[in-house]
């Protein structure tokens, strides 16, 4: 009995921190590719292949900054390499950012880095994701930019909606002398 008690209080005392080891949160990793980028598609393939092992301790975000509708994502990876101190000349996909780790390409052989720093990054106390803030802010930017589009629709259909009033009204004017 004496045996069982001990064997649940080292149970006990073991279980919390494997409980709160489990309710840390993930970090995110942001991979910037281009569709037909080979080496994106290879580190793609590469995050795919850690999922099991690795998975919980990031979470992949991918944004496309090729194809004619990706301006505004070209514009962020822009604004995060300049964040993260990434010459421009030197700007490539896949940009791959982890904390303030950056791997501008991809290589086979960078494989233990990634993993490394994905690691280390989710167990620094001190972490920061340097890259949300602006993500938030192009995505606000969008809604302005949005919200002055559908606001100048509206003062262009109430101006041509008054001037047709007003037509009208002259009209009816004429009609009656």
């Amino acid at each position: 009995m004496k045996k069982l008690l001990i064997v649940l209080t080292m149970l006990l005392a073991i279980f919390p921190s494997m409980v709160k080891a489990d309710d840390k949160k993930k970090i995110t990793v942001y991979m910037f590719y281009g569709e037909t980028c080979p080496r994106c598609h290879e580190a793609m393939e590469f995050f795919d292949s850690i999922e099991d092992e690795y998975g919980k301790y990031y979470e992949l975000e991918k944004y496309e900054v090729w194809s004619m509708f990706s301006a505004r994502k070209n514009k962020l990876m822009r604004d995060v390499a300049k964040k993260m101190g990434t010459d421009e000349e030197e700007l490539g996909v896949p940009y791959i950012v982890i904390g303030d780790k950056v791997f501008v390409g991809y290589t086979k052989n960078w494989d233990d880095n990634i993993i490394n720093a994905i690691v280390n990054k989710y167990n620094d106390e001190t972490y920061e994701d340097l890259v949300r803030p602006l993500i938030v802010e192009m995505y606000q930017e969008t809604y302005l930019l949005y919200a002055a589009t559908i606001l100048l629709i509206i003062l262009l259909v109430v101006n041509v909606a008054l001037r047709d009033f007003k037509e009208a009204k002259e009209m009816r004017a004429l009609n009656k002398a």
